[in-house]
Order: structure tokens, then C-alpha cells, then sequence
């Protein structure tokens, strides 16, 4: 579950926030298909939040969705 790349994983863990560290927490990110959105549910997940993908193109919101299960399983 620790697959952020480095310069991200630095940004996080500057700020002080650690893997898990939202585990008891759901965040829904709407525009998760793609660019920022993606790349901000991405985070949540590495950090342990439950992330639901909000997404207008029903393609490309499932397309993120197994990337991301397939990244983060469980």
C-alpha cells in the first residue's frame, strides 16, 4: 500500500501525516477520473482513508476505480 512516489510520499510526510492516519475517515473526490482528482484520492488512499470516486464520465470513473483497487487493495 506504500506505492506514492517519492516526491509525493515528501510532500505528505512534510506535512506531518502518516500512512494510516485516516483510516476511520471517508472522503468522496469528485473529479477522481483523472489529473489532480486522481492523484488526490490517490493520497487519501495512501493515508488510509476509504475514498469513494465522484466521477462525470462513468468510463473514466471506473477506470480510475480499478486502478486504484488495484493499487491499494482492500
Amino acid at each position: 500500500m506504500n506505492t506514492l512516489p517519492a516526491a509525493n510520499k515528501m510532500v505528505i510526510t512534510r506535512l506531518g501525516l502518516k500512512p494510516g492516519i485516516l483510516s476511520d475517515h471517508t472522503a468522496i473526490v469528485t473529479g477522481a477520473g483523472g489529473g489532480i482528482g486522481y492523484e488526490a484520492a490517490r493520497a487519501l488512499l495512501w493515508l488510509g482513508a476509504n475514498v469513494v470516486v465522484a466521477e462525470i464520465n462513468q468510463q473514466t470513473g471506473l477506470e480510475a476505480k480499478q486502478s486504484l483497487d488495484e493499487e491499494f487493495p482492500g
